[in-house]
């Protein structure tokens, strides 16, 4: 069996992940612990809280002015 591959993942503020558990559709930039460097725009990431805890998949945008990412459960 091939290896799965797994997108990158990215932490966000305690705040952010409450509100992504609650059903809120989008992540803001000011969210992200630390961004990822040279991901294309509409590539996929895992969303984790600050322990690393999955939250969801998201499409990254490194152009948005109102938030890096929207996220959407896998």
């Amino acid at each position: 069996m091939a290896p799965r591959h797994l997108p990158p993942a990215v932490a966000i503020a305690a705040a952010a992940a409450d509100r992504i558990r609650r059903g809120h559709p989008w992540v803001y930039r000011d969210a992200i612990h630390k961004p990822p460097a040279r991901l294309e725009a509409g590539a996929v990431v895992e969303i984790t809280d600050a322990r690393g805890r999955f939250l969801g998949r998201g499409l990254w945008d490194p152009h948005s002015r109102v938030g890096g990412m929207n996220h959407f459960m896998l």
